[in-house]
């Protein structure tokens, strides 16, 4: 079995189950819903109103991410059915790769599908359509997505129990998302016993740290075909490349190292 295979069975499972059905139509309906809401409640141009509803998307993307990947590996192993393709001639790391790739998968498909099927919606109801921006915010938005597909599946690798996955991914989540806004603040008080009124270089980097604001700095400049070489060196874009990489990478190495070392059968 290689793990191409694997990456096959675990997709096809997710539309036998449905997953992926309902993935697309939850995205279709929350596209057209967030949208909606935008137009309802003020008159924004196509550009405002994709902006604001992929905003909140990109909030959920990830959530949505870590609940279809946290059970990969883990899932198999509290069953008792992961010593199964262990036993056919296929190492941990192609089971590991396959996985991985097959919830990738599960999740980008439905997507795209989705967010395809509601651009006539969004015409109409804007009366315009910018590609080039809604390409943008869906770059952003599966990109979001997949690199917390890679890291909920290495998580479920390296750790023996789904409640020891949960807490690690909930705890990851929300210190990527809210805590890490803080913490730069928090430093300069205990430094400086007050509050910055413009905030230093070494602040505004911990607040690029999270994955989404990495990403989110690579894709505008790739996208604004200007690299912003005039600031400082923390904040120019070729870091947040590198921050981003290492937020893929580390926990894929991590993830490996532990799930080659685990007692499994």
């Amino acid at each position: 079995m290689t793990w191409q295979e694997i990456a096959r069975k675990d997709f096809a499972d997710s539309i036998r189950s449905m997953t992926f059905l309902l993935l697309a139509a939850g995205f279709l309906i929350l596209t057209i819903t967030l949208s909606s809401m935008q137009y309802i409640f003020s008159d924004p141009t196509f550009e405002e109103g994709i902006n604001a509803a992929f905003g909140t998307m990109n909030l959920l993307t990830p959530i949505v991410a870590v609940i279809l990947s946290y059970g990969a590996i883990v899932g198999e192993r509290d069953s008792g059915s992961l010593h199964i393709p262990l036993t056919l001639p296929v190492t941990r790391q192609e089971l590991l790769l396959g996985k991985t790739v097959g919830r990738v998968l599960t999740l980008f498909v439905p997507v795209i599908v989705g967010y395809f099927l509601v651009i006539p919606f969004l015409y109409l109801l804007y009366g315009s359509f910018a590609p080039s921006e809604y390409a943008r915010v869906l770059v952003l938005n599966v990109g979001n997505g997949l690199l917390y597909v890679v890291i909920g599946v290495s998580v479920s690798a390296a750790l023996g129990t789904r409640r020891r996955v949960l807490a690690v991914l909930t705890g990851f989540f929300l210190t990527v998302y809210f805590a890490l806004y803080m913490v730069g603040d928090i430093l300069y008080w205990a430094i400086h016993g007050t509050v910055p009124e413009t905030a230093p270089v070494w602040v505004r980097f911990i607040e690029t740290l999270p994955p989404h604001e990495a990403l989110g700095n690579v894709v505008s400049a790739v996208w604004a075909q200007e690299l912003s070489t005039g600031d400082p060196l923390l904040l120019q874009e070729w870091i947040g490349v590198i921050v981003f990489l290492l937020w893929l990478v580390v926990p894929v190495l991590v993830g490996q190292f532990r799930f080659k070392r685990s007692n499994i059968i």
